[in-house]
């Protein structure tokens, strides 16, 4: 006897309405925010296509480049009940970006993907940028990832998917993927990290399958 099928049927919380985007920028990234405001990331046209630019590998195969050739500047637009509220940051190199609001005001834009050499030296793929839209600080939170999430108390949420758990891009060596599973970061407390000071890290149940 087949197994009874179960629905859940989802309505939106709050009415639909267009969010306004400035002439000649494109929506790179979009996400929801811990307090359920609607967060995008939004660049110039003529900028947009370095976001997802890729290195091609005749006849066996392409990559994407893990960041821009030069720096390029984007709106962050987060969009709530109460209105909307446009931040414009400056010095971005990050492919294929996550972006997410932090307590505070701050911005988190996390490249997906990010190389590590064999001396052991990698890219930092992960930066905050603060409410004047600066750059604050950087760290590292492994390639191949598919979806980043904050909380309210600033942790933040990372999920992979294959090259991220198996390894790429120079994490398949010795030491392994640095995100073998999902886990939380607080950015209030670090631990050493191969040659660099990162965040603290805690497993968790949060795990990325291919």
């Amino acid at each position: 006897m087949a197994a009874a099928t179960k629905s859940i049927e989802l309505h939106p919380s709050r009415p639909h309405r267009k969010l306004a985007r400035p002439d000649g920028f494109k929506t790179t990234s979009t996400s929801v925010g811990f307090d359920g405001d609607a967060i995008r990331l939004l660049t110039s046209e003529g900028q947009a296509s370095s976001l997802v630019a890729r290195e091609e590998q005749p006849g066996w195969a392409s990559f994407p480049k893990t960041q821009t050739e030069s720096e390029y500047s984007s709106i962050v637009s987060v969009s709530g009940p109460s209105g909307s509220r446009d931040t414009e940051l400056c010095g971005l190199t990050a492919t294929f970006p996550k972006i997410e609001i932090l307590p505070g005001g701050e911005t988190l834009v996390v490249a997906s993907r990010c190389f590590r050499n064999l001396d052991g030296s990698h890219e930092m793929n992960a930066k905050v940028y603060g409410p004047d839209g600066k750059q604050k600080r950087e760290f590292l939170l492994g390639d191949g990832i598919n979806h980043i999430q904050t909380d309210a108390e600033g942790r933040i949420w990372v999920g992979y998917f294959d090259e991220g758990i198996f390894g790429n891009f120079g994490w398949q060596y010795a030491g392994g993927p640095f995100g073998q599973r999902g886990f939380l970061v607080s950015l209030n407390q670090a631990k050493r990290y191969g040659t660099m000071h990162l965040p603290r890290v805690l497993t968790t149940s949060l795990t990325a399958m291919p």
